[in-house]
């Protein structure tokens, strides 16, 4: 979904169901079930990329995919960005060296 501000929204939907309205703005959204019972949601700066406005990642990525051209980092090295970032989480939740 294309939102009025330019920005695209992903909504993942596991299982959807008709009984259900769901609404996303930003970093928060929630659904509204038949019954008038509401769950929220809420995802953080990292999610949503609320900081990411200069460096021009973003749009890099979208205009390799809007000119179907290679983008400017491959996968296999976005792979390997996201071992060492996930890797030193593990690293901190356990106090320990994680090899990679």
């Amino acid at each position: 979904m294309i939102c009025r501000n330019g920005s695209i929204i992903h909504l993942p939907v596991v299982r959807e169901r008709c009984d259900q309205n769901r609404h996303a703005s930003g970093g928060s959204g929630h659904i509204e079930l038949r019954d008038g019972s509401v769950e929220r949601y809420k995802v953080g700066a990292i999610a949503t990329n609320e900081k990411q406005t200069s460096s021009g990642v973003i749009d890099a990525f979208v205009q390799s995919i809007m000119t179907n051209t290679p983008p400017s980092i491959s996968g296999e090295e976005g792979m390997r960005s996201l071992n060492v970032i996930l890797a030193a989480f593990e690293a901190q939740v356990s106090g320990k060296v994680v090899s990679l």
